[in-house]
């Protein structure tokens, strides 16, 4: 596996097209920050105004201090970016295509699942995609997946134990 190329496909899932250190500062704070929030709700503990205001990194406090404008501009583009993964991904957060290269990275590159697998086992917890889009998307990334069973003997074919095939709803016959 080519580790460079899975680096920087890697970088881009996780920051979108931000290519400067301090657009990656900025969405790394919102995930950070987001992180911290959800932590603390699922132990129950809620977080003070004193101890949110320690969660703000110094960069952040110098962007307030000194009215950056550019960094707070980030800032909105990063919160953004994150609202708009929370609101693709079930509430999870979770970039599709960064989840696939960490995948491609456990498996190291031996072939384990099918499509359909991927996305029922793992994919399907947090994105509604069909296995044909995903198909394409582990094609563009370079994840192998095991060989479809087409036909009478794939997953949505089954045929009854009477040998069968079943109706599609609301189709007469």
């Amino acid at each position: 596996m080519d580790l460079t190329k899975w680096s920087e496909d890697y970088e881009k899932a996780a920051f979108g097209n931000f290519r400067s250190r301090e657009e990656r500062k900025a969405v790394n704070f919102v995930l950070t920050r987001r992180r911290e929030i959800l932590l603390a709700a699922a132990s129950g503990r809620p977080i003070s105004d004193s101890a949110q205001i320690k969660l703000l990194d110094g960069r952040v406090k110098a962007a307030l201090d000194n009215l950056d404008v550019e960094f707070s501009e980030y800032l909105a583009k990063a919160i953004h970016l994150v609202r708009d993964r929370i609101s693709s991904s079930k509430g999870t957060g979770e970039h599709l295509d960064r989840w696939l290269l960490e995948y491609k990275l456990r498996i190291s590159c031996s072939v384990q699942h099918t499509v359909r697998e991927l996305n029922e086992q793992f994919v399907s917890k947090f994105r509604s995609i069909s296995d044909a889009k995903l198909r394409v998307k582990c094609r563009k990334l370079g994840i192998p997946l095991k060989e479809d069973v087409r036909g009478a003997g794939s997953v949505r074919r089954k045929m009854r134990s009477n040998g069968t095939r079943r109706r599609k709803k609301g189709l007469i016959r």
